[in-house]
């Protein structure tokens, strides 16, 4: 089993490619337009005791604590259902397991299975990088039983 677990995953999400993604499951064209707004061109503003940062623009990522928040990060996260793996994928929030196991691989032997680990994760490592997100490698482990 392995678990991945994803740095900073609501902070990263690409707007342009979560716009593709949106438009892609058919939403009517009000609704496309409506939620590519709420993601689009918002700025941020720090305070820090009594001084203020520039203002800046916010290039990805979600509203922090915003309601659309979560349903926006699953539309985004949910293609990775459709790698070819040998292993089964679980997802929940921004943690990702494969499970992988001698009944999946068919092959007992675990050199095989050492295998088809390596291509799943290689695998995940490049959907990942697609969709801009990277593991928190300090949070990410595998267990072997």
């Amino acid at each position: 089993m392995t678990c991945v677990d994803l740095s900073k995953a609501f902070d990263c999400l690409n707007h342009d490619l979560l716009a593709i993604k949106l438009k892609k499951i058919g939403l009517n064209e009000s609704f496309y337009k409506l939620l590519v707004s709420y993601i689009s061109d918002r700025q941020q503003i720090v305070k820090n005791n009594s001084s203020f940062s520039d203002m800046r623009d916010i290039i990805r990522g979600t509203p922090q604590g915003g309601v659309l928040s979560g349903l926006l990060f699953i539309l985004y996260v949910n293609s990775i259902f459709k790698l070819q793996l040998f292993g089964e994928i679980h997802l929940y929030c921004d943690d990702i397991t494969i499970v992988n196991s001698a009944h999946n691989s068919i092959v007992l032997q675990p050199i095989v299975l050492k295998s088809h680990i390596e291509t799943d994760l290689s695998k995940v490592d490049k959907w990942l990088k697609f969709h801009y997100l990277s593991p928190n490698k300090d949070k990410s482990n595998y267990t072997i039983s």
